[in-house]
């Protein structure tokens, strides 16, 4: 999981500013495409508030106290 960060495209405008917001449905969706694993958009916190293109992070909740961190990239779609 943390080889490379996951992309999900997102629709910009012309000053870099994503349109809406990226989801834990994205980032699931994302996970499952780019490295295989199905994990539920519930278990999914975004640490960060994703308003621009760039890198962020997202805590992954696996239950009984085992976590891990994920990195995320937003591109522009």
């Amino acid at each position: 999981m943390k080889a490379s960060p996951v992309k999900i495209g997102a629709k910009t405008g012309t000053s870099g500013k994503i349109f809406g917001s990226v989801t834990g449905v994205q980032i699931a969706r994302a996970i499952k495409e780019q490295k295989g694993y199905e994990i539920d958009r519930r278990r999914i916190h975004i640490l960060d508030d994703v308003k621009e293109l760039g890198t962020y992070k997202a805590r992954l909740d696996f239950g009984k106290g085992n976590e891990t961190e994920l990195e995320f990239e937003v591109v522009a779609e």
